[in-house]
């Protein structure tokens, strides 16, 4: 799309924004109402990012994660110095170091982490941190989310590779309604469109989002 027509798509979206809003009194209470502001403020943001990357190289930070990025290209540094035996240690400037180990199945030591429970946490890190951005973002409630991942490595034709990783996640809400925004607002599509780190991995990642409904009075008795 050229210039032109990115800005006049712009200008049509807030229109019509500004006329859903203006609207939004007649509609208090409607959810399906809100949710389509919502959406067409996402449509709105992810314009306006996309022209201000294609016009300025200081464009205005978009927020990924929870934590504010420019469009402009984000290093991240790790070093990784071996110690002894099939041990290693990674460090990262201002965070603790961690020790990291060839996996026991291939000859290294036990109880350390290794590399690849490492990108498979990695991978589900990344779509918490999606998932929450975005409930953020819609200011969607929830009491509780938890993922189980696994990453699944075989021998193929080009030598040892991870053929697939799976990740089940779960979320608990106080109510069918934020239940019924999260559904709405198609959370799982956008952790599969916007998490980097599984879009930057070289196998399918496959999820399974579940939501559940948990009365917060329910969820107290059950903390007791």
């Amino acid at each position: 799309m050229d210039m032109n027509a990115l800005d006049e798509e712009i200008r049509r979206v807030k229109k019509r924004l500004e006329a859903l809003k203006a609207t939004l009194p007649a509609h208090q209470g409607s959810g399906a109402h809100e949710i389509r502001i919502l959406e067409l403020e996402e449509e709105l943001d992810e314009m306006q990012k996309a022209r201000a990357a294609l016009t300025s190289d200081d464009a205005p930070p978009i927020r990924h994660g929870g934590s504010a990025a420019m469009t402009k290209p984000t290093t991240f540094g790790v070093s990784v110095e071996w110690q002894e035996g099939r041990r290693g240690v990674i460090a990262c400037e201002g965070k603790p170091p961690l020790p990291v180990a060839t996996p026991p199945e291939f000859g290294g030591p036990p109880g350390v982490w290794t590399p690849e429970e490492l990108l498979v946490a990695s991978v589900a890190s990344c779509l918490m941190n999606t998932f929450l951005y975005f409930a953020d973002r819609f200011k969607v409630p929830f009491l509780s989310y938890s993922t189980a991942a696994k990453g699944r490595m075989e021998m193929t034709e080009r030598g040892l590779r991870f053929t697939q990783i799976e990740v089940a996640i779960a979320v608990s809400v106080g109510d069918a309604e934020a239940a019924d925004k999260i559904a709405a607002l198609r959370f799982e599509e956008k952790l599969e469109k916007y998490c980097p780190v599984s879009a930057a991995v070289n196998c399918p990642v496959r999820l399974r989002f579940s939501v559940s409904t948990t009365p917060e009075h329910r969820r107290r008795e059950e903390m007791r």
